[in-house]
């Protein structure tokens, strides 16, 4: 008896572990794509729910193309801080003042997955600024597009690198215009 009940409860919540994993599948797979984020209001969060793609988690004493990128983009928010590649103090104390202006849940200065995109914002052809430098950097450092200037000028060259870039990535779309994917595949593709 004490077997059958024992098989009998296991049935029953191993059945209630598929439906309850069914059910997750099923409200991911209808929810919408994250919008892209835009900084214009630092007194409201950039999205409402969790980040829908895993970015890489970048925090103090490291240093390269990621940190750089996190640098330029911190500038473009207001954030100022030296861009050097080089994840130190200073560079810590502004990625805290940003994940508290932005409203996110663990301010402890690492960039994790919802860092990442409440800092990055769409940019496309005619756009300046650090955010455009981090994109020239990126693809100048990272993925040797040698001849691209770091100037924050999103010219034609720019919209030219983005799209050879963006052809190389499939399932990328070959627009031109950098938003939320196409920032996530510059740095997670390469450091």
């Amino acid at each position: 008896m004490r077997n059958a009940l024992r098989r009998l409860a296991i049935g029953v919540l191993g059945t209630g572990m598929a439906v309850a994993a069914v059910a997750g599948v099923a409200a991911t797979a209808s929810a919408a794509p994250a919008a892209p984020h835009v900084i214009t209001n630092h007194s409201k969060p950039h999205y409402l729910k969790p980040p829908m793609l895993v970015w890489p988690t970048v925090m103090e004493g490291q240093y390269g193309n990621r940190v750089t990128t996190i640098q330029f983009l911190l500038n473009q928010g207001g954030f100022r801080v030296k861009v050097d590649g080089k994840f130190g103090s200073e560079t810590k104390k502004q990625v805290m003042a940003f994940q508290k202006a932005s409203h996110i849940s663990l301010a402890d200065g690492v960039v994790r997955s919802d860092t990442w995109e409440a800092l990055i914002l769409t940019i496309k052809q005619g756009a300046k600024g650090d955010a455009v430098r981090a994109v020239q950097s990126y693809l100048k450092y990272a993925y040797d597009y040698k001849t691209l200037k770091v100037d924050g000028d999103f010219g034609p060259l720019t919209t030219t690198a983005v799209k050879s870039f963006q052809g190389k990535y499939p399932p990328l779309k070959v627009d031109g215009i950098v938003g939320t994917t196409t920032w996530h595949t510059l740095v997670t593709k390469k450091a």
